[in-house]
């Protein structure tokens, strides 16, 4: 899932006009999503962050719920909400039968190796985006983490702070799969609590800020 919603008219939204209604949920549409390809359609903020996010947790890649070209998202601290625009894509080789001189069995390796690679990039892919989401939206997270400690001041998140291993170390098994899965990890070969907890340290970073 994308980390911060784009959703509401001070996250940059473009004023829809009253006659507008969201192309997926037909609800009527007080602030609508400018959007990074050529469709003269309108969405609300809410259905346009989970067709993004439907799209990039099945194929890799956030897209156009209507015309289906690839988006590219990314976080603009300045603006302090996420911006769109349209992402090149990578030719994929076309579907084909059997090669000629080639046998059924040679042909159908052929194509589970092609799966394989294609699978394996899709997950590429969706590493690569979380990732530089992560990185963009850092230095906005800290500044929200320190206004909010100042506000109303958090003493099990100045622990987590200081010992963060320790602080992971005792969540339960089960939150922090969870939370390795939520940044895009595996939990195999994690046997127990203290490699789970070392596993997701080893995710996130160093940055208790992260945690």
């Amino acid at each position: 899932a994308l980390p911060i919603s784009a959703s509401g008219a001070h996250n940059g939204a473009a004023m829809a006009t009253d006659e507008s209604e969201c192309a997926v949920c037909l609800e009527p549409v007080g602030y609508s999503t400018v959007l990074p390809c050529s469709c003269k359609v309108s969405y609300c903020n809410r259905c346009w962050d989970r067709s993004l996010a439907t799209s990039f947790q099945t194929g890799g890649r956030a897209r156009c719920p209507t015309c289906r070209t690839a988006v590219r998202v990314d976080f603009d601290p300045d603006l302090c909400r996420l911006v769109f625009s349209r992402e090149e894509e990578e030719q994929e080789e076309e579907n084909a039968g059997p090669d000629e001189g080639e046998g059924t069995i040679q042909h159908m390796r052929r194509m589970a190796e092609r799966e394989q690679a294609k699978q394996k990039r899709k997950s590429e892919l969706i590493q690569e985006t979380t990732n530089r989401l992560l990185n963009q939206t850092r230095s906005t997270q800290v500044k929200l983490l320190k206004q909010l400690g100042t506000q109303q001041p958090q003493p099990q998140l100045l622990e987590a702070a200081v010992e963060p291993e320790a602080a992971l170390r005792g969540l339960p098994r089960d939150e922090l799969e969870s939370r390795i899965v939520a940044c895009c990890g595996s939990v195999e070969g994690c046997s127990d609590q203290s490699q789970l907890a070392q596993h997701l340290l080893d995710l996130l970073g160093t940055d208790p800020t992260r945690l």
